[in-house]
């Protein structure tokens, strides 16, 4: 049997997902594939079992990281826009794709990257585009979409900004 589940996330909380990928899969339903840029899943039934979920971003997946990935037996799927879940059943320590605080900092900054570069066209050409247009409906409609993006693309660097910091907090106090 098949279940297809849409669920909406963001880059900043991606333990979230993980939890919950990991609850359906206790509950008899394991992830088998993910669509529209990571938001719509598609899991079969299956033995319930414990599986470890791990959300990671990466530009271009690097040989060396998925092979050694898959030599710790993690699995991996692509969930599309740069985004790829790590999974693997364990029996009694929960197991960590991350072995360490600044590579969840160096994700973070990947994200960061990719913000600030899809972010330019959205900060300089958009509103360039909706002042030169008559203000009829084309314009309105520039107006009213840029607006929301923005404050969007704002609030999602200053969260990934936050969390950085509280894991460079955390690294200090570790080591």
């Amino acid at each position: 049997m098949i279940k297809t589940r849409f669920r909406w996330w963001w880059t900043w909380n991606s333990h979230m997902l993980e939890d919950w990928l990991e609850s359906m899969a206790a509950g008899g339903w394991l992830l088998e594939s993910c669509s529209l840029a990571g938001t719509l899943f598609r899991f079969r039934e299956s033995k319930p079992g414990k599986f470890r979920f791990c959300v990671d971003y990466l530009n271009n997946l690097d040989k060396d990281y998925e092979q050694t990935a898959r030599d710790d037996n993690w699995s991996i799927l692509h969930m599309g826009a740069g985004w790829y879940v790590f999974f693997k059943e364990y029996e009694e320590r929960r197991p960590e794709l991350y072995t360490d605080v600044h590579s969840l900092i160096e994700r973070n900054n990947r994200i960061k990257t990719v913000l600030v570069a899809t972010g330019i066209p959205l900060f300089v050409l958009l509103p360039t585009v909706a002042r030169s247009t008559p203000l009829g409906t084309f314009g309105t409609i520039l107006s009213i979409i840029w607006i929301p993006l923005a404050v969007l693309y704002i609030y999602a660097m200053v969260k990934l900004l936050a969390v950085n910091k509280s894991l460079k907090k955390k690294q200090d106090l570790s080591g």
